[in-house]
C-alpha cells in the first residue's frame, strides 16, 4: 500500500483523461445504493438452495442483473448503481446457481399482488418488506442474464503468474475499478483443485497490492495442512462491498462442498476488509467457523494521510474515505470484539528509528483494544510490504498455523 499523500500528489502525471476517468468512476462508485431485505422460508426437502435476484425490465422480459444465495439468516444485501429495479426469489434445485425454466420462484409485489418497481437515486438504501417463498409460482414471464452482470468467479482456478494479476491491471483496479471489473477476472480463486482434506487459506491483500505479493508464502504453504485462496479485488472501491463480497463468496464455498472452518491471512488495508468480514460473520450462526484469523501490517485505526486525501485532493478514490482516521467503516470494526474462539495473531512491522513501517504507524497496526483480542502478537523490522518476503516472517506465520492445525 503507498502512501495516500504520495498518491494525491501523482494526480497531475497521469494525464487529464485517465484523471476525468478516474474521477467519473469515483463519483459513481459514491453514488451507489442499496436494497436490503429478507426471505420467509422453509427448508426444501430435496436441498435446493434459494438465490435472491435484482433484475431490470423492458417490456415483458426480465434481465437478472445481480444475484446471490440467500444468507442462512435468510438476509439479502445488493449495492447497486441508481436505477429502477425488481426483486425475485427462486430455488436453485440443480444447484447451477443459474435460473433454469422448470424452477419455482416469487417475486417481490406490492400490496394488491403487481411486480413492485423499486426506484433507487443516488446513496438510497432501500428496505424492503418481507419476501415470503411460501407459495412459490411460475410467472410466465421470461428471464435472461444482463450482458452486465458480471460472470461469477467464485472458486475458479488461478495461478499468480497470469496476466490479470499484472501491474497494470492493479493499477486500473485502484484509478478505475469499475473498468477493471468490466475487463479483468476478479472474485475468490483457488490457486489448486478442492482438497477435502485441507483446510481454505484465504489470503487477502491490501491497497494497490495484488496476491502476487503472498509467493513466497504461497510456495511454503504447498505441503501445508492448508489449500490456498486469494482474494483478488480492485482496491479503489469502497471496502464494504469488498467485505461483503468476501462474505457472501465463502458463504457459497461453503455451500458448495461442505468445509466446517477456514483461516484468514490479510495485508495492509485487507486487514481492514477481514475484520469487518470476521465481525460480520460472528453476528449471526452459520455453517462454517474462522480458525486462524492473521493480519498483517494493517491500519487498524485508519490512517491520516488518507483523511487528509479525502479532504484535500481533487480526486478522492472511495476506499480513502473508509481507511481515513474515524470514518465510519474504522470505527465499526472497534464496535464489537473478535470471538474468543478465533486464532488470531496480531503481526506489525517497524523500521529503525521510525514509529511506522514507511506507511502504516505502530498506534495504528497495534491499538491497544486490538492487543487484548490478540492470541499472538509478533514484530518485524522490516518495510510495509518487504515483510511478506521475510524468512522469519513467513516461519511465524508456518508456525502459528501449525500449532493451530494441531489444536484443532
Amino acid at each position: 500500500m503507498k502512501h495516500i499523500l504520495l498518491l494525491c500528489c501523482v494526480l497531475s502525471l497521469i494525464g487529464c483523461q485517465h484523471f476525468r476517468q478516474a474521477k467519473q468512476q469515483s463519483q459513481l462508485l459514491d453514488s451507489i445504493a442499496e436494497i436490503n431485505g429478507t426471505v420467509d422460508y422453509q427448508s426444501n426437502a430435496d436441498g435446493g438452495a434459494l438465490v435472491v435476484a435484482v433484475l431490470s425490465r423492458n417490456n415483458n422480459t426480465f434481465s437478472i442483473e445481480n444475484q446471490k444465495l440467500l444468507d442462512t439468516n435468510g438476509q439479502f444485501k445488493f449495492y447497486l448503481k441508481p436505477g429502477t429495479y425488481y426483486v425475485a426469489v427462486y430455488q436453485d434445485s440443480n444447484h447451477n446457481l443459474t435460473y433454469d425454466d422448470n424452477e419455482a420462484g416469487v417475486a417481490y409485489v406490492d400490496s394488491v399482488g403487481m411486480l413492485q418497481a423499486i426506484m433507487l437515486n443516488d446513496k438510497v438504501k432501500y428496505k424492503a418488506k418481507p419476501i415470503h417463498f411460501a407459495k412459490p409460482v411460475k410467472t410466465g414471464y421470461v428471464v435472461q442474464y444482463s450482458g452486465n452482470y458480471n460472470v461469477n468467479y467464485i472458486g475458479k482456478l488461478a495461478n499468480l503468474e497470469h496476466a490479470m494479476f499484472d501491474a497494470h491491471n492493479v493499477d486500473m483496479g485502484f484509478w478505475r475499478p469499475l473498468d477493471f471489473l468490466a475487463q479483468v477476472e476478479s472474485g475468490l480463486f483457488m490457486l489448486s483443485p478442492y482438497n477435502a482434506k485441507k483446510e481454505p487459506l484465504i489470503l487477502v491483500h491490501g491497497m494497490m497490492g495484488n496476491p502476487r505479493e503472498f509467493s513466497d508464502l504461497v510456495v511454503a504453504l504447498e505441503d501445508s495442512d492448508y489449500q490456498v485462496w486469494v482474494l483478488y479485488y480492485p482496491s479503489g472501491v469502497g471496502l464494504h462491498l469488498v467485505k461483503d463480497y468476501l462474505l457472501e463468496s465463502i458463504d457459497v464455498m461453503q455451500k458448495r462442498y461442505g468445509f466446517d472452518a477456514v483461516s484468514v491471512l490479510a495485508h495492509s488495508m485487507g486487514g481492514l476488509i477481514t475484520r469487518g468480514y470476521a465481525l460480520s460473520h460472528q453476528s449471526y450462526a452459520r455453517n462454517y467457523k474462522i480458525n486462524h484469523f492473521i493480519t498483517v501490517n494493517s491500519p487498524l485505526l485508519g490512517m491520516q494521510s488518507a483523511r487528509k486525501g479525502v479532504e484535500n485532493s481533487l480526486l478522492v478514490i472511495n476506499s480513502w474515505r473508509d481507511v481515513a482516521t474515524n470514518s465510519d467503516y474504522v470505527n465499526q470494526l472497534h464496535t464489537q470484539t473478535l470471538q474468543p474462539e478465533i486464532n488470531y495473531a496480531l503481526v506489525f512491522s517497524y523500521q529503525d528509528g521510525a514509529s511506522d513501517d514507511g506507511v502504516v504507524s505502530l498506534a495504528s497496526q497495534i491499538p491497544l483494544n486490538i492487543q487484548r483480542e490478540a492470541n499472538q502478537m509478533m514484530g518485524f523490522n522490516a518495510s510495509h510490504a518487504g515483510v511478506l518476503k521475510e524468512p522469519k516472517f513467513i516461519n511465524f506465520i508456518m508456525s502459528t498455523l501449525s500449532n493451530s492445525a494441531s489444536a484443532n
